[in-house]
């Protein structure tokens, strides 16, 4: 599948994708290209949401060139898939160009969950924030590699690159690489990441206070994520997601049951 997305000047748009395994017993894989011009002054606002099978491999890429004083927020979840990898190409190619990159994944069993991401600044005054966050359990990896290049002339640039992992299996495992290439003083730019498993002095809080073992890391693992949760603009679909996200909290599937595709034959 591929998207082509052509935003006009000052223009508005919210896009929302979200991918289903129609047949949860059969292997196969996807692959999907999203293209994007933004046109000065457009805002584009993006929800990628993956609910795939257990034998689903999928290959997500983004390509986006920005204009002046446009912006792009894009929130990508991985709930449930099989082996996921998810490629994220920005070019912040005019003056006063911004974009938001929030991805949330959850990874169990023997799930592999890969994210990529290239931002270029090319011009003075642009914005980027990325923050990714990724909880294993089981035997699940997790990956995350981002760039974010400076070029020359591009001054008062603001760029920042969040990496936040916990994992909370021995078998889980996660690799995280964030880069930073700067060619350009007066600039603003960071970039971090953290692996860890949850603190047992919250855990004893909560365990302390007569909370089950199992809720009392739900409630955490929960908190963990709630600040990308709340970035969700559409109050319908933050409340489903904080549903969704629950259920794979609980070890069920993220499979959305009312959605009309769930209908088919193919799953009767």
């Amino acid at each position: 599948r591929r998207i082509f997305l052509n935003a006009g000047e000052n223009s508005r748009v919210t896009l929302l994708s979200c991918d289903h395994t129609v047949n949860r017993d059969v292997d196969f894989l996807s692959s999907e290209v999203w293209e994007m011009h933004l046109a000065e002054g457009a805002k584009v606002e993006c929800y990628n949401i993956e609910e795939a099978g257990e034998k689903n491999a999928r290959l997500w890429q983004l390509y986006t060139s920005i204009g002046k004083d446009a912006s792009l927020d894009v929130n990508a979840l991985t709930l449930d898939n099989s082996l996921t990898r998810n490629e994220y190409h920005i070019d912040l190619a005019a003056e006063g160009a911004a974009c938001t990159l929030n991805g949330m994944a959850i990874g169990d069993a023997g799930k592999v969950i890969d994210n990529y991401s290239v931002v270029n600044h090319s011009s003075p005054r642009c914005s980027s924030d990325q923050i990714f966050k990724y909880v294993l359990n089981d035997a699940s990896q997790g990956s995350f590699e981002g760039r974010i290049n400076v070029y020359h002339g591009s001054f008062l640039t603001d760029a920042h690159q969040t990496n936040k992992n916990l994992v909370l299996s021995p078998e889980a495992k996660m690799h995280s690489e964030p880069h930073l290439i700067i060619n350009c003083d007066d600039v603003k730019c960071s970039h971090g990441a953290s692996t860890g498993q949850l603190d047992p002095r919250a855990m004893f809080y909560l365990r302390s206070r007569g909370i089950p073992e199992k809720e009392a890391r739900n409630m955490l693992v929960h908190s963990f994520m709630a600040d990308l949760l709340d970035k969700i603009t559409i109050e319908d679909l933050r409340e489903r997601l904080t549903h969704l996200v629950d259920r794979r909290l609980d070890g069920d599937s993220a499979a959305c049951a009312s959605c009309r595709i769930s209908e088919s034959p193919q799953n009767s």
